[in-house]
């Protein structure tokens, strides 16, 4: 630390938050107060995620008009559960087909997103991540035929109705997390909802004819 050879005796460290704030004891703990050589990091509290500026400084004890020195650190306190790439979506459900004037149809249920595990071992705790989802269909569905494919995020799954034909046709249907700030994610998967007009797919079948096969002559009375 000092000019080579030279044995000025013991050092004073001293760390302080660079902007003056006094040191977060939730966040962090000092093996000595007085003359802290470690600094211990804890919190599951996702309110401290941020970057927090140290400056360590440096004395000697037996030349305390020596200035000593000082530098600065950052500790970057990282919120998985919003930075996390490592987040394998669920399963998307089968493609579904909804046949128009149907009975109201909710499929089942999507499964929760997941970690990575084999990407970020230590992520191990994202059950405890509070994650929401989101849905949205393409093409749009307009007023008032927006409720037609219906997401529920308690339940996780989506419901079908419609009357009108007019609708027929495929929607992706997509399922996105949403962080725990309320930030949309780029992780989601798709699967795709087909409304169809039954009367086009419909099977038509004749009767046996009640008129037998005959002949007529022509000019003969009918």
């Amino acid at each position: 630390m000092t000019t080579p050879g030279l044995d000025c005796g013991p050092y004073l460290w001293n760390l302080v938050m660079t902007d003056g704030s006094p040191i977060d004891p939730s966040v962090f703990t000092l093996d000595d107060a007085a003359n802290p050589q470690e600094l211990f990091v804890f919190t599951s509290d996702p309110v401290k995620a941020k970057t927090y500026q140290f400056t360590i400084q440096v004395t000697l004890v037996e030349y305390p008009e020596n200035p000593g020195a000082t530098k600065d650190f950052s500790v970057l306190i990282q919120d998985l559960c919003e930075t996390s790439m490592d987040i394998i979506p669920a399963i998307a459900p089968p493609n579904q087909t909804y046949k128009v004037r149907s009975p109201e149809i909710t499929y089942d249920p999507h499964n929760e997103f997941t970690a990575d595990l084999a990407s970020d071992p230590s992520f191990d705790w994202y059950y405890e991540c509070p994650w929401t989802y989101v849905s949205s269909i393409t093409p749009t569905l307009a007023t008032p035929d927006d409720t037609t494919i219906v997401y529920d995020p308690v339940s996780m799954s989506h419901t079908t109705y419609t009357d009108n034909v007019n609708l027929t046709g495929t929607y992706a249907v997509t399922v996105t997390l949403v962080r725990p700030s309320g930030t949309l994610s780029t992780i989601s998967f798709s699967y795709t909802i087909t409304i169809v007009d039954p009367c086009l797919i419909a099977t038509i079948t004749l009767n046996p004819s009640p008129i037998q096969d005959a002949s007529y002559v022509l000019r003969d009375p009918s």
